[in-house]
């Protein structure tokens, strides 16, 4: 995704595809700005993460959306 963050991407992806689950994996501390990039819907897992977490995390955007 050379030119743009991974939120710009999630918006892009969203405007073709509105009810995307998404899931951000972010080892940063402030994720404020992805969050509202989108409107607070999105799935924020934090790193490091373990594969329970990844796995569960993805059953949750996938029930929602």
């Amino acid at each position: 995704m050379p030119g743009m963050t991974g939120a710009q991407l999630a918006e892009e992806a969203r405007l073709k595809q509105p009810d995307l689950p998404v899931i951000f994996a972010s080892g940063y501390a402030e994720t404020s700005a992805l969050e509202s990039a989108l409107d607070g819907n999105v799935h924020i897992l934090r790193k490091p993460f373990r594969l329970d977490e990844l796995q569960s995390m993805i059953a949750k955007a996938l029930r929602r959306g």
